[in-house]
């Protein structure tokens, strides 16, 4: 399962109102691992911007860690896209 589809199945079932403060980040860190590492495994762009600033999808473990990556900006993205392409958004869930 995704995690952000397993974050709203979480938020929505109402179970998140019995977790501490603690299981919540941990759940949340959990989640950012997981995304991190699949950007780096598959999406040649971030492995690109991991490597070039020296940063290994491994020490992105917490939300503090994010500040090890640089900002992405629209044009950054806009020129990694091959001439004549388009991004797709993935059809609402």
């Amino acid at each position: 399962m995704a995690a952000g589809c397993a974050l709203w199945t979480l938020l929505s079932s109402g179970r998140h109102a019995r977790l501490t403060r603690e299981e919540l980040s941990a759940y949340r860190d959990r989640s950012l691992r997981r995304i991190v590492r699949h950007a780096y495994e598959n999406v040649p762009y971030y492995r690109d911007l991991f490597d070039r600033t020296g940063v290994s999808a491994a020490d992105i473990r917490t939300a503090g860690d994010l500040a090890l990556v640089p900002m992405t900006e629209k044009r950054d993205l806009k020129e990694e896209l091959p001439p004549g392409s388009r991004p797709t958004m993935a059809p609402p869930v």
